[in-house]
């Protein structure tokens, strides 16, 4: 099985009309599999930059339609800096990660001052002609309410010939 999460970025300089072969950042061009692929994304890092711990309060996927977070959204151990992997994309659930173990629920979970985690849900397909999302999450530090909608985009793609 070939699997993948496509990462939804804006294109420019296409030609006026509709290219020979489609186009490459319309989501709905290329990406004709049946519903139902469910992947781990795994993609976010959560790290705390304050003296405050954060308690997070909601994790949702907004965005197109056609993708939908399938499980609890979970907080795994990630160390700080950028250095040290995310669980990234993988089969659901993934537990050939060796921190996945050591999950706990995102909702009520909190972080630490200097601290990070691997924000991982499970997205699943749910149309053939889907739209990219994005997760967004609230929490709270030090009394206040914050807001927090990722910048980086994903999509469910599986290759047709599985």
């Amino acid at each position: 099985m070939v699997a993948g999460v496509l990462l939804g970025f804006a294109f420019s300089g296409q030609a006026a009309g509709q290219p020979p072969l489609g186009n490459p950042a319309d989501f709905a061009q290329g990406l004709d599999c049946t519903p139902g692929k469910t992947l781990t994304d795994g993609f976010y890092a959560l790290e705390n930059h304050s003296r405050q711990t954060v308690t997070v309060t909601g994790v949702r996927l907004v965005g197109g339609p056609g993708q939908a977070m399938t499980s609890r959204a979970y907080l795994v151990p990630a160390g700080p800096g950028v250095n040290l992997p995310l669980i990234g994309l993988q089969p659901w659930p993934p537990v050939s990660y060796p921190e996945w173990k050591y999950r706990r629920l995102a909702i009520g979970a909190k972080i630490a001052p200097g601290k990070r985690a691997n924000l991982v849900f499970a997205q699943t397909r749910t149309s053939t002609h889907p739209q990219p999302a994005r997760p967004v999450i609230t929490y709270s530090a030090g009394g206040t309410s914050y807001t927090l909608a990722e910048a980086t985009e994903t999509i469910v793609a599986v290759s047709c010939g599985e």
